[in-house]
């Protein structure tokens, strides 16, 4: 009788519910990150999983500091071929992901419900109750510039309204995907390719339909829009251009960042991306609730990360092996353990806790306890030209004479 018993108290307690995380990767998006994590807390996501690709804005120590509070899972890959395939692969791969659901989108595309009282977390976490589901794809909806030729103060998703029609546009066809890491064989941009006998959902949790790829169940990287018609109650609304100054903005910036052309850059991108057919108020409706997500994120990083101290730093030496400094939290009696990260020619190189014994620092009234050090050991010594960077971590301060160049 006992057996039984335990078997049905087995039977009938719920499993606990699989991890839902927000997936992306950053760079240089510091102007749109907070908007980004208030919204998908709203939605009831826990937590965030980014990889950053060398941002220099803020946002890596942004995100460094959500992870202080347990909201992130920040991960910096130094340099690689194929950056993008090696970090989806290593977001699908965080100790802990087998059973999660990952969700993956760029910091200009917010999840939304179109559900009544009902969050995009909520839905996700319907449709994957079911072993059988390993990726749901949602329809964008790409968002205009709604008029606006100058940045704004407003967030995001409450200054852009009007949107490419879904029944006299194309565009909106294409999907974000959110997949069961444990199902999912490979990870592209847009889609998943899943192991045998998953179902990939759209976004009214129905079986989906590729555009011209036979293979529903299996689609192929180049199967990045589902058929019509486009909707559901899950969408990814989609902010490409923003204003025409956020824009000019963006390409100027990408276009310092690197040599290689990139689509959104081409003559012509904006106009044919400034589509406003159709108005859409559905996060005007939320403003009250993230505006007060966006404040409470912000108390949380006051009260429990670095990002708000007031802290000084400075590089002392750097050589083909290493580099010295300090940073130190001058206000406090017992300084919070910083530390600072390197950088080398733009790609991550490690990190390393400034906690060393520095007197100097007492004496000249910059630290109280003096554990302000740093000493960071390169793997292989750098060669004649290499440029080194040292940031603080969890906090945008600059430290003095953080760019050194080899000799």
């Amino acid at each position: 009788m006992q057996a039984v018993l335990s078997s049905l108290r087995a039977a009938f307690t719920p499993r606990s519910r699989s991890p839902l995380i927000l997936a992306a990767i950053a760079k240089n998006e510091m102007a749109a990150v907070h908007e980004w994590t208030a919204w998908h807390r709203l939605q009831g996501f826990d937590r965030l999983a980014v990889v950053d690709n060398g941002s220099t804005d803020g946002t890596a120590e942004y995100l460094e500091a959500l992870a202080q509070l347990g909201l992130c899972e920040l991960l910096h890959i130094g340099k690689c071929d194929r950056f993008q395939v090696v970090a989806y692969e290593r977001l699908l791969g965080l100790p802990g992901s087998k059973d999660a659901v990952l969700c993956f989108v760029d910091l200009d595309e917010f999840v939304v419900s179109e559900a009544p009282g009902r969050t995009a977390g909520t839905l996700l976490r319907k449709a994957f109750a079911r072993r059988k589901v390993g990726a749901v794809g949602m329809h964008w909806r790409l968002f205009g510039s709604n008029g606006h030729v100058e940045a704004g103060a407003e967030p995001v998703t409450q200054r852009f309204m009007t949107h490419a029609s879904d029944t006299q546009r194309s565009i909106n066809m294409h999907i974000k995907t959110a997949v069961r890491a444990s199902a999912c064989s490979k990870f592209f941009v847009h889609n998943a390719l899943l192991a045998e006998g998953y179902q990939y959902l759209n976004g009214a949790l129905q079986e989906a339909q590729f555009v011209d790829h036979p293979h529903k169940k299996n689609p192929v990287r180049h199967a990045t829009a589902f058929a019509s018609p486009i909707g559901g109650a899950l969408r990814v609304h989609h902010y490409v251009i923003k204003s025409r100054a956020e824009y000019e903005a963006k390409v100027a910036r990408r276009s310092a960042e690197s040599a290689i052309p990139l689509n959104w850059d081409a003559p012509g991108f904006f106009k044919a991306h400034d589509i406003n057919d159709d108005r859409c108020e559905l996060m005007l409706a939320h403003s009250d609730e993230l505006q007060a997500a966006m404040a409470g994120l912000d108390r949380q990083l006051r009260e429990g990360s670095h990002f708000h101290l007031q802290v000084r730093g400075a590089v002392d030496a750097v050589s083909p092996r290493g580099v010295v400094g300090w940073l130190a939290d001058a206000a406090a009696d017992d300084p919070a353990t910083l530390s600072v990260k390197i950088y080398v020619n733009g790609h991550w190189q490690g990190q390393c806790v400034a906690d060393l014994q520095r007197p100097d620092l007492v004496k000249a009234g910059v630290s109280r306890s003096g554990r302000a050090g740093f000493h960071f050991r390169f793997d292989a010594p750098l060669q004649a030209g290499d440029v080194v960077h040292v940031r603080a971590c969890a906090n945008p301060t600059a430290l003095a004479r953080d760019t050194h160049v080899i000799a």
